[in-house]
């Protein structure tokens, strides 16, 4: 079957898990790259081969994360319909090793840079405006907090916090311009709710957290919306090669034990793929939360947590009253009616 009589997802499937033979390398590409050709099932797919190793170091971007990126283009292409990156896949077994494959176009003489803006502005416009920010760099620092380095723990705010409130401001001056915008902030459900051995990391989404609370109600009068996306467990590297472990004292041992066995770790972590359809209603809607869970167990987490939190502070609120200097109760009120020594009593008793 001729490759122009596939559709995209029968091209992937080809360049995916097909017989890959290399051709020939591509001389002139910035990257180590080759010609090769896809085989499965009687079809072959011409195809660029630009394997991880040969990838140059880029001063905006990690190394080692061009072919990822290509791959995660051709998704976001094809996610909104544009049709403008040909169908491309990340492969870990590949000739030279773990790589993209995108399928080879044939070069048009008569289609090049002085003639696309001309003949294809409708297109160009659909991708050209900048309307929606993800702040989602991030990484998970382990460790009890006493066994936190002062540089593991700045790191973490760095990355975390900071890096996303630098996008943020650089971002703010162009939405506020063009009168609309939208700012997806990737926290966890670990910005609502904490748990032992990652203080640091729940220290940088807390903090996230309230930065974009209040930056959604400074912005909202320039058009300009804010969602916190809350995630739960997912398939990702995010606990594994891509996270940073403090050095473990023995005394947290135990500790560290029950925390690895702790229910909300258990489970099916969800797939990162099933987030895509998500992440395009958000940006679609005309109203989007300002925080929104992603999974099936963050929200019985932080109803459990917030009940426990509201008991506690009701179960408190006589000395809050009295903490402010309003009417309240005596220190041995106080403490008979938090002990359960007397009746409940309501934050409008005085004290005697």
């Amino acid at each position: 079957m001729p490759p122009l009589e596939l559709n995209p997802d029968e091209i992937a499937a080809v360049l995916g898990g097909g017989a890959v033979e290399v051709l020939g390398r591509l001389r002139y590409s910035s990257n180590g790259a080759f010609l090769v050709q896809a085989r499965a099932d009687g079809v072959e797919i011409p195809a660029v081969y630009k394997p991880r190793r040969g990838e140059r170091p880029l001063w905006d971007f990690p190394d080692g994360t061009l072919s990822r990126r290509e791959a995660a283009a051709y998704e976001v292409s094809a996610a909104l319909g544009w049709g403008v990156v040909p169908v491309t896949v990340f492969r870990e077994d590949a000739p030279f090793g773990e790589g993209a494959l995108q399928r080879f176009v044939d070069h048009d003489p008569e289609e090049h840079y002085f003639t696309l803006l001309a003949d294809h502005e409708d297109r160009f416009r659909q991708f050209a405006a900048f309307d929606v920010v993800v702040n989602n760099a991030g990484y998970g620092q382990f460790g009890m907090v006493e066994e936190l380095s002062e540089a593991e723990a700045r790191e973490q705010i760095e990355t975390n916090l900071f890096g996303a409130l630098w996008v943020t401001q650089a971002a703010l001056p162009f939405l506020r311009a063009q009168g609309s915008g939208h700012f997806l902030q990737v926290s966890s459900i670990g910005g609502i709710s904490a748990f032992p051995t990652v203080g640091i990391y729940h220290a940088s989404k807390w903090a996230l957290e309230g930065l974009s609370q209040s930056l959604a109600q400074e912005v909202a009068g320039f058009g300009i919306k804010v969602t916190l996306i809350e995630p739960g467990g997912y398939s990702t590297d995010w606990g594994g090669s891509s996270a940073k472990h403090a050095t473990a004292l023995p005394a947290y041992d135990e500790v560290r034990k029950q925390a690895a066995n702790r229910p909300s770790r258990r489970g099916t972590p969800g797939d990162p793929v099933a987030t895509r359809n998500a992440v395009l209603t958000l940006v679609d809607s005309d109203n989007p939360p300002l925080r929104v869970f992603f999974g099936e167990a963050p929200l019985a987490i932080a109803t459990a947590d917030y009940e426990s939190r509201l008991a506690t502070w009701n179960e408190w609120q006589p000395l809050s009253v009295a903490a402010h200097g309003g009417q309240g109760l005596s220190h041995l009120q106080a403490t008979a009616a938090v002990m359960g020594n007397v009746g409940r009593p309501t934050a409008t008793v005085g004290g005697r």
